[in-house]
């Protein structure tokens, strides 16, 4: 999040200490510089995924699975509830939301008018939306044809959506995974339109992020040493 005077504040997922970490980078000078500032800690029994500014202050983060809950990575596969969406705002500290819950919470992404806030189901291949402000949020969920990990919001307002292709087959990935899918979802109509595809065969796996920068798609994996771009049209 951009202060506008060249300071910029940062969320982190630490997987080790179950904590969301906040940092601030300063680009004023000739070289940037990066200071942790502080974090909130999460419960334990929460494996948090991603986590997002939300536009009125405060983030959301999603809850991939309980850690202390039988199943695991299984339940998320057979695509059953294992987490969903928390808020946190400095009044109240962590909240669950309720009616959230998807198999496999993963990337999250808040609307910038305070309405919606769309996370990646990962366990059921899909992109799920949730009104925000109802005690029983609406739902809105459109199928992929991949494992969807992180959400990134575009130049152009929709949402970059970067996953791994399922498979029993395996090339060059993680078990379970043949190459990976990037495609652009509409946040008003849910509509998909693919924008990269790999079968496998590339150098670079395990995609889960994409973002788009001057006319360049940058691609990154979560298990992988090297990243991918091409141009973004």
């Amino acid at each position: 999040r951009d202060d506008g005077h060249h300071a910029s504040a940062f969320l982190a997922v630490n997987h080790g200490r179950v904590a969301i970490e906040v940092f601030r980078l300063d680009s004023a000078g000739a070289k940037p510089s990066i200071r942790w500032v502080g974090c909130v800690p999460l419960d334990e029994t929460t494996y948090a995924n991603s986590v997002t500014f939300l536009p009125e202050g405060g983030f959301a983060l999603t809850k991939f699975y309980d850690r202390k809950a039988p199943g695991g990575f299984g339940s998320i596969m057979a695509g059953k509830p294992t987490g969903g969406i928390l808020e946190w705002h400095s009044e109240t500290g962590i909240r669950s939301i309720p009616g959230t819950e998807v198999a496999g919470a993963n990337g999250i992404l808040a609307s910038k008018d305070k309405e919606w806030i769309f996370i990646a189901a990962w366990g059921s291949q899909e992109l799920v939306r949730f009104s925000r402000g109802s005690r029983a949020p609406q739902k809105d969920a459109v199928k992929l044809d991949f494992l969807p990990d992180n959400l990134r919001r575009a130049p152009d307002g929709s949402i970059l959506v970067a996953g791994q292709n399922r498979s029993d087959r395996t090339s060059g990935g993680f078990a379970g995974f043949k190459g990976w899918t990037v495609a652009k979802i509409d946040p008003e109509t849910l509509g998909i339109t693919e924008i990269a595809k790999d079968g496998g065969e590339s150098p670079m796996q395990n995609a889960s992020v994409a973002i788009e920068v001057d006319g360049t798609l940058w691609i990154g994996t979560f298990g992988g040493d090297r990243v991918a771009y091409k141009p973004a049209k």
